[in-house]
């Protein structure tokens, strides 16, 4: 089970947790790059993935989760979708201090006839704390409400807005450097607050089940994902459930440890019903040549996985890319089937047979 190769799938093992030190130096740009190059792909998993049908063409990227057992995903986009926007969400310290700002969100729901709970997704964005916004995931947000997910593409605060995250990160806030920390750093915990913030939000939402939740992040946004997924236990902070986690170009990144360290779980997805969440499955991309997370973070994460037999997916491209060079939608992960269809189809593939898993436990026909 050694390298990544064409057709092949190997184990992808899932992730855990992460402990923290944010390098600040290594955010960059937030999305994809959107040049034409050729790139040579491979895929590393477990888990083969369904042949999906016809996708759209713009460039983008975008992860899926399933909710309830009796709710059937959608290979294409079918459904119709309101969207809400610049929904607060909660409220964050900004200007260095004693000032609080509002967090806007867009929410995206389908329109599914008899269906009134929705697997969640949120889409976080990219930039490197510095900048970005909820616009540039609008079109991956809408591509998963169309198939039948709820979405809530975040703004979070961002180093211009000199945040002060809240107490409850503040055993990481401390590990950074606490307020001598570099605004971006500041920044990159204050996006892990708010994000946690948003999951609060959502998950009392009657339209939302919290066993569904599914974390999609891009770059600076793929990386607020993967601490939240997996890290906060390791800093003593409770966070909101999270059933699985995308990262497009990301990484643990600090000089703290590496995933080796930090990450430990085998478990994958549920250990007990109800809300009782294991590290869950990890779906990633990355580009070998990637100029601003490096693409060996994402490696470290698959040599633990490895190690420790948790569910993870990687699909790679040999390219100097922050991103993949024609983006999840017009790469194909296998014939017929877009990188997006594949993030979408693989986690249908856990999360459905987590909530399977959960009926059996609690004794639920």
């Amino acid at each position: 089970m050694a390298g990544d190769s064409a057709v092949k799938y190997r184990r992808f093992m899932g992730v855990r947790s992460l402990g923290f030190l944010i390098a600040a130096a290594l955010f960059a740009a937030a999305c994809g790059s959107d040049s034409e190059q050729p790139a040579i792909s491979s895929v590393s998993s477990t888990v083969p993935v369904a042949t999906a049908v016809g996708e759209s063409e713009e460039p983008a990227s975008v992860a899926d989760t399933d909710i309830e057992s009796d709710w059937t995903p959608s290979v294409d986009p079918i459904h119709a979708v309101t969207v809400t926007s610049d929904i607060v969400y909660g409220q964050g310290e900004t200007g260095g201090g004693g000032t609080l700002t509002d967090l806007p969100m867009d929410l995206y729901v389908p329109d599914v006839e008899g269906q009134d709970r929705f697997p969640l997704v949120v889409t976080i964005h990219g930039g490197g704390f510095n900048g970005g916004s909820k616009a540039t995931t609008a079109f991956v947000s809408d591509q998963f409400a169309q198939r039948g997910y709820i979405v809530a593409s975040l703004n979070y605060r961002l180093s211009g807005d000199d945040p002060v995250p809240s107490s409850r990160v503040q055993s990481l806030y401390d590990k950074i450097g606490g307020a001598g920390a570099t605004a971006q750093r500041r920044a990159a915990v204050a996006a892990m607050d708010d994000t946690m913030t948003a999951l609060d939000f959502l998950h009392s939402r009657p339209d939302v089940d919290p066993s569904q939740t599914v974390l999609w992040g891009n770059s600076a946004g793929a990386i607020t994902a993967l601490y939240v997924g997996y890290a906060m236990d390791d800093f003593g902070i409770e966070r909101p459930p999270v059933a699985a986690v995308v990262s497009n170009s990301g990484g643990f990144i600090g000089q703290a440890g590496t995933a080796a360290m930090f990450i430990e779980e085998t478990d994958g997805v549920i250990s007990g019903p109800p809300d009782s969440f294991s590290e869950g499955p990890i779906f990633m991309t990355h580009a070998t040549g990637d100029p601003v997370v490096p693409y060996q973070l994402s490696q470290d994460i698959v040599d633990r996985a490895e190690a420790l037999g948790h569910p993870y997916e990687r699909f790679t491209v040999d390219a100097v890319s922050h991103g993949l060079p024609d983006g999840l939608f017009r790469t194909e992960f296998s014939s017929g089937v877009s990188v997006f269809q594949a993030q979408v189809n693989w986690l249908d593939s856990f999360l459905v047979g987590a909530v399977e898993a959960v009926a059996l436990r609690s004794g639920v026909d």
